[in-house]
């Protein structure tokens, strides 16, 4: 008898010891995988409020010297793009992987078709105030986080 069974456990497991090790990494992925989706949305809101805040400080850096110098909205509009496209401090969206940031003059409150994640900057003019909107993965404008910077 001891032998029988001393064969038995060198042979493996048995089914119903895998088919319980199996239900129980399904119960623990259907635990687990809503809340990783939830974590990669929360990293990818941090990154675009990353975004706005670079944007801000680098406005908040420059905006007095806008206002004295009277300068166009178009000039800042130009300023602040070159500022974050094709440099070592390019913003990318967290959302589409898509680099730049979108900047409108005067009258254009936001852009018409917002791209999600999209960082837009408007300066509605000379001299500033100088607005940052953010986008949601829905494309749905993130009034939370909209920033004016005045001189």
């Amino acid at each position: 008898m001891n032998e029988m069974i001393k064969r038995r456990k060198d042979e493996g497991f048995t089914l119903i010891e895998l088919m319980i090790v199996i239900a129980v990494i399904g119960i623990l992925a259907v635990v687990l995988v809503p809340r990783v989706g939830g974590i990669k949305t929360a990293a990818k809101s941090a990154g675009i409020d990353t975004n706005i805040r670079a944007v801000q400080a680098y406005a908040e850096s420059r905006i007095t010297s806008w206002d004295n110098a009277n300068t166009p909205a178009a000039t800042i509009v130009t300023d602040i793009t070159n500022a974050f496209t094709g440099t070592a401090v390019e913003l990318t969206n967290p959302l589409t992987g898509v680099a730049g940031v979108t900047a409108l003059t005067g009258g254009a409150a936001v852009p018409a078709d917002p791209i999600a994640g999209q960082i837009a900057v408007v300066v509605t003019a000379a001299g500033g105030p100088v607005t940052i909107y953010a986008y949601d993965n829905s494309k749905v404008l993130m009034t939370d986080k909209t920033v004016t910077v005045s001189p």
